[in-house]
């Protein structure tokens, strides 16, 4: 098994460099320098061939490439495959919306058919959200992140505004959760409404 030290040590050359530490363990080292951590194993499911990519070094740091790997192992010898259960997490992931998705469903199906002020909506949603929020997955949302936005709406001067924009960021959520987009609104904490801030 390589220690830190033989990894920061390893030299690329002109082919790529598998090194391998025991039950499928290795890392890869590119002609670039790039070095990889990976599990290479036989799947259950299909019999064939695997590698999964586990992290780029230094970034992921050898203690949790083992980390990574020793769970990945133990699903392998469950009879489960890591690489299949990773490409369908990725595919429902892409298939969840973004914010900006959300917020368009939110004015064509409630704002504009619920609302004489609809457009009031549809302007402090994407002032106040869209530029901060808009490309991230509207499930990765958190009451921190609503919390932060609000607070940078205060801090530029606008408190009215920033209950405006709770009140509007409130009523997408709800409207995601009752439609059955997300499992939960990030405007709660447990029980508690988050509180506008004046």
């Amino acid at each position: 098994m390589f220690t830190d030290r033989q990894i920061r040590n390893l030299k690329p050359e002109e082919k790529i460099k598998d090194i391998r530490g025991g039950h499928g363990f290795g890392i890869r080292v590119k002609p670039d320098g790039t070095k990889i951590f990976f599990y290479g194993y036989d799947s259950p499911v299909t019999g064939a061939r695997r590698f999964l990519t586990l992290g780029e070094y230094p970034g992921l740091s050898l203690e949790e490439a083992r980390i990574k790997h020793g769970d990945a192992y133990k699903l392998v010898k469950a009879g489960g495959d890591p690489l299949e259960i990773k490409h369908l997490e990725d595919e429902e992931r892409r298939k969840t919306p973004t914010v900006k998705d959300l917020i368009d469903e939110y004015i064509k199906k409630h704002a504009m058919v619920n609302k004489k002020s609809w457009q009031e909506d549809k302007r402090c949603l994407e002032k106040e959200v869209l530029p901060l929020w808009g490309r991230r997955k509207a499930r990765d949302i958190t009451k921190r992140d609503v919390v932060l936005l609000l607070e940078g709406i205060v801090e530029r001067g606008s408190p009215v505004m920033a209950n405006n924009a709770l009140e509007k960021v409130r009523k997408m959520f709800n409207f995601a959760v009752e439609r059955d987009i997300l499992s939960f609104t990030p405007c709660y904490g447990g029980k508690r409404q988050l509180s506008p801030i004046l």
